[in-house]
């Protein structure tokens, strides 16, 4: 180490071995560590996981992230503003504060004066509250600036971004050809489940749509034929979406998981009606 105050005024970073640390295509820092997670520093994140041990925020830190995972506890001693937490244990300081849509946790602690809002479990539970209110929601402006409301200013997290597009109800369709069951590149995706309606699994299939017909990896004609798919469920065009979504799903290339998820509901859907 070299001599003087340079170690103090620049304190050491280890990063410890099998870190993993890279960044999406949108931009945003991933973080994978096999050990205990320590942010000193307010930042955005696409996801930040501990494999083994637990993720702490500091004091006066803000976070956002899509996704967070801990094997034991997240410890929210700042602000967290995040699509989904994974964790054994969510813990919040007295002067933390969490915005968090999907909340999977066995043990909640919060403390008197600590914030939680948001904490749906599972996504079901979000698309059918935002359905719910679908006409409030298209009032909502798209960004808010921070002195507009006592909040953070409002998340870059892709999920949620563009729910006002939703319309407020999709009627049951017909049935799906056999063919389309077995459009090339999506066999092997799971089944949408099986409590969901036909119209709530169409409405949520618009959502990941939505967000996935602007992924930058997809060439032209991949994006091209989703944005069919998805101009033919919000038109609630029945006969074109049975006719062509053998064909336009084909023409996906590589395929993300939220465009097979969309494929799932879609064919889940109209084999429901």
């Amino acid at each position: 180490m070299p001599n003087g105050n340079s170690s103090a005024e620049h304190p050491t970073m280890i990063i410890p071995k099998g870190t993993e640390i890279r960044v999406g295509t949108s931009g945003q820092l991933s973080i994978k560590t096999p050990g205990n997670l320590v942010i000193q520093n307010s930042g955005q994140y696409s996801e930040i996981e501990s494999v083994t041990g637990s993720i702490r925020i500091e004091e006066n830190v803000s976070v956002e992230a899509v996704h967070v995972k801990a094997a034991e506890a997240c410890y929210v001693l700042g602000s967290l503003t995040a699509w989904k937490v994974e964790a054994r244990k969510l813990t919040l300081d007295e002067k933390a504060r969490a915005f968090i849509m999907l909340q999977e946790s066995q043990d909640l602690e919060l403390a008197k004066t600590a914030r939680l809002v948001g904490n749906f479990s599972s996504e079901k539970e979000v698309f059918l509250m935002m359905s719910r209110f679908s006409a409030q929601m298209k009032s909502l402006p798209l960004q808010v600036s921070p002195g507009d409301s006592p909040g953070p200013s409002a998340p870059s997290l892709r999920p949620p971004e563009l729910v006002h597009t939703i319309p407020p109800t999709v009627p049951p369709a017909p049935r799906l050809t056999p063919q389309a069951a077995q459009a090339p590149g999506f066999v092997g995706s799971a089944p949408p489940p099986q409590a969901m309606t036909a119209a709530e699994g169409l409405r949520m299939a618009l959502i990941l749509l939505d967000r996935d017909v602007r992924r930058p990896t997809y060439d032209a004609e991949s994006r091209a034929a989703l944005q069919r798919i998805f101009d033919a469920v919000r038109e609630n065009n029945l006969a074109r979406l049975r006719s062509s979504i053998d064909d336009d799903f084909s023409a996906v290339v590589e395929a993300s998981d939220d465009a097979r998820r969309a494929r799932d509901l879609i064919i889940g859907a109209l084999r429901a009606s």
